[in-house]
C-alpha cells in the first residue's frame, strides 16, 4: 500500500512580500548593552537605507508612579527620562555614523509593542531587529514580553536576536553567511520564500531550503521501538517515508529551480525527524533562519510550541519572522 505523493504546491511569485526597499530598519533598544547585541545584524542587513533607533518611555500613568517613588513631579522625570534616553541613542548613533552606516534616534512614549510596530509600518520599514533578552532600568524589552507582542503583531518581517547568556554571548557576532527556510509545503510557510530571496540577492549570500518528513507524528523516528512507530510494519512505515521524501524532493526542487533563476545560489536538504531538531543540527556559523510565523484568528499569532518558538527561544542562530499575509492584509486594512 502507498500514498500518493504531495501535489506540488503552487510557487510563491518572487515580488511578493520582498523587501525591495530598505530605506529603514527600526531597532528596538531599551537602555541596555544587551539590548544593543542587535545592532551588528541589523546593520548587516541594511543596504542604502538607515537604521532607527527607537525607545519607548511608559506613558503618564506608569510615570505617575515612579514620580511618587521619586519624589519628583511627572513633568520633571518626564523630562529627565527624554533627555537621558535621547542622549544615550545619540551617542549610539554617532558611533555608526562614524562607521558610514546612517543612523537616526526616536524617542517615543506609550506601549512599547503598539509604538513600535506603528512606526515600522509607517516608515514602510523592511524589518525590525531586535534582541530577545535585554533589560533596562524600566525593564521595558523583557524576554518574552516586548519582543514575543512584537513578533506577534507586526505587519513588518521581525528579526530576533536571542542573547544566550549574562554577558551578551550571541550566535550574531560574525557576518551573515547563508539564510536557512524551512518549509512544509504550505502556502504560509511559501511566503517566506520571497523575503529570503530578496535578503539573499542584497547579501549576497545563498539560501538552504529545508524540509523535514516524520510519518511518525509528533513521536521521533530515532526512539522508535523495533519497526515502525506504533506497532506499524517496517515496510508499511518505509513505503510511508519514501512517499513523503519524494514528494518533499519535488516541492523543494521546484522552489530552487525559481530562485537558481533569479541568480541565487540555493541547495536543499530532505531530512527525516522533527522540523526545530533537523533545522538545528544543519546549524553553521552564519546561519540566519527565515520563516513565516503561522496565522490564527485572521491575525498571525505565534503559538506557544511552536516551530518558529522553539528555534527563537532554544536555537543557535538569530530568526526572520515572516508575517502571514492575513495579518499583513489585516493591518494594510486598518490603516487605510
Amino acid at each position: 500500500m502507498r500514498r500518493g505523493l504531495d501535489r506540488m504546491p503552487e510557487m510563491p511569485t518572487m515580488s511578493e512580500s520582498s523587501p525591495t526597499r530598505r530605506e529603514s530598519i527600526i531597532v528596538p533598544l531599551d537602555g541596555s548593552d544587551l539590548s544593543e547585541r542587535a545592532l551588528p545584524l541589523a546593520r548587516a542587513f541594511l543596504a542604502d537605507g538607515e537604521l532607527v533607533l527607537v525607545q519607548v518611555l511608559p506613558g503618564p500613568g506608569a510615570l505617575s508612579e515612579l514620580a511618587a517613588a521619586d519624589l519628583l513631579t511627572e513633568a520633571e522625570l518626564e523630562g529627565s527620562e527624554r533627555d537621558d534616553v535621547r542622549g544615550a541613542l545619540d551617542g549610539i548613533a554617532q558611533r555608526l555614523r562614524a562607521d558610514g552606516v546612517a543612523a537616526r534616534v526616536l524617542v517615543l512614549e506609550g506601549e512599547p509593542e503598539h509604538e513600535i510596530t506603528r512606526v515600522a509600518a509607517e516608515l514602510d520599514a523592511s524589518l525590525i531587529v531586535m534582541a530577545t533578552h535585554g533589560r533596562g532600568a524600566l525593564q521595558r524589552l523583557a524576554h518574552g514580553s516586548v519582543a514575543d507582542g512584537v513578533s506577534r503583531r507586526a505587519a513588518t518581517p521581525v528579526l530576533l536576536v536571542r542573547v544566550r547568556d549574562a554577558d551578551g554571548a550571541s550566535a550574531a557576532e560574525g557576518p551573515v553567511r547563508r539564510l536557512v527556510v524551512p518549509y512544509d509545503g504550505s502556502e504560509v510557510a511559501g511566503q517566506a520564500i520571497p523575503v529570503a530571496a530578496a535578503h539573499a540577492r542584497a547579501l549576497g549570500v545563498p539560501i538552504l531550503l529545508v524540509r523535514a518528513v516524520n510519518p511518525s507524528g509528533d513521536v521521533p523516528v530515532a526512539f522508535t521501538p523495533g519497526g515502525g512507530p506504533d506497532g506499524v510494519s517496517t515496510m508499511l512505515y518505509e513505503e510511508i517515508l519514501e512517499d513523503e521524501e519524494d514528494a518533499a524532493k519535488a516541492s523543494l526542487a521546484g522552489i530552487s529551480t525559481e530562485l537558481t533563476t533569479q541568480g541565487i545560489a540555493v541547495t536543499s536538504e530532505v531530512l527525516v525527524g522533527l522540523a526545530a531538531t533537523v533545522i538545528e543540527e544543519l546549524h553553521q556559523p552564519g546561519d540566519v533562519i527565515v520563516m513565516s510565523s503561522h496565522g490564527r484568528s485572521g491575525i498571525g499569532r505565534w503559538l506557544l510550541g511552536s516551530v518558529a518558538e522553539k528555534l527563537v527561544r532554544e536555537g543557535i542562530s538569530p530568526v526572520i519572522l515572516v508575517p502571514a499575509a492575513d495579518r499583513v492584509a489585516a493591518h494594510e486594512g486598518a490603516r487605510a
